[in-house]
């Protein structure tokens, strides 16, 4: 512990030129596997999901997603759940959802997988 403190001291210490460490921010739903056709569908669909669902409760939940090209939500499959509720409401809000079509961000598959890790950022600390 007493070099690790010694390392943050030197870290901010005036007369050391490196720069300051950056933390990353956290992220309440993590993108597990993305079809690699274009990663950045995938990155899209996190934040619109993040910024869009509330779990109702505590407790992970991991589904399989697949969405089609016109961007709507053609199946979802629990794969694991910590929590009942959350589980059914994201099979019920999620085929509500639609997302942008693949033409959009140049993508010429017919659908896309995804697997995405749902949890409230309280539980993850």
């Amino acid at each position: 512990m007493t070099a690790a403190l010694d390392l943050l001291k030197e870290w901010d210490s005036p007369s050391n030129s490196r720069p300051a460490l950056q933390v990353p921010t956290a992220v309440h739903i993590q993108q597990s596997q993305v079809a690699s056709t274009n990663p950045s569908y995938g990155e899209f669909l996190v934040g619109y999901l993040e910024s869009t669902l509330d779990l109702p409760e505590f407790g992970q939940v991991k589904i399989q997603l697949v969405v089609d090209r016109e961007g709507h939500v053609i199946s979802s499959e629990i794969l694991s759940s910590e929590n009942l509720k959350n589980s059914e409401f994201l099979k019920n809000r999620l085929p509500q959802l639609t997302f942008p079509c693949f033409n959009d961000f140049g993508i010429t598959e017919k659908c896309l997988t995804f697997t995405v890790s749902f949890q409230n950022a309280e539980n993850r600390y």
